[in-house]
């Protein structure tokens, strides 16, 4: 999903499903809970990239592409990988996501943490 002003790009945010055989979880200690493990090919949705450009971040294009491309995904939850050290982190943890996990430490390498989203469910009726 992209993000313009006029024909600026200013961001962009994408993501794939995870397969039901996905690395994703083994990479990650700890996880207390196994269910949250289980993939089917359709329940969790991977964000792997949100950027905006730098003149136009703190005015909102970050959230509106997130819940946009959130908005149009059918999975039940999503996950994301963020670094530790990321000013971004707080936005996450406001716009609902919470920490599940972080990769092992590795020499030369950020801390990263695994954060999880559940979606929106939306009533038809409504």
């Amino acid at each position: 999903m992209t993000g313009r002003v006029g024909i600026l790009l200013v961001g962009y945010a994408y993501g794939n499903t995870l397969p039901e055989d996905t690395w994703f979880w083994s990479s990650l200690d700890g996880i207390a809970d196994p269910e949250l493990t289980r993939e089917t090919g359709a329940r969790t949705f991977w964000l792997r990239e949100l950027v905006v450009r730098k003149g136009y971040q703190r005015q909102g294009y970050a959230h509106l592409l997130h819940d946009s491309l959130l908005a149009a995904r059918r999975e039940e939850r999503a996950v994301l990988f963020v670094r530790a050290d990321n000013p971004a982190r707080e936005l996450y943890h406001r716009w609902g996501w919470s920490i599940v996990g972080h990769m092992p430490p590795q020499p030369g390498i950020p801390k990263f943490e695994a954060m999880l989203r559940q979606r929106t469910k939306v009533d038809p009726s409504s």
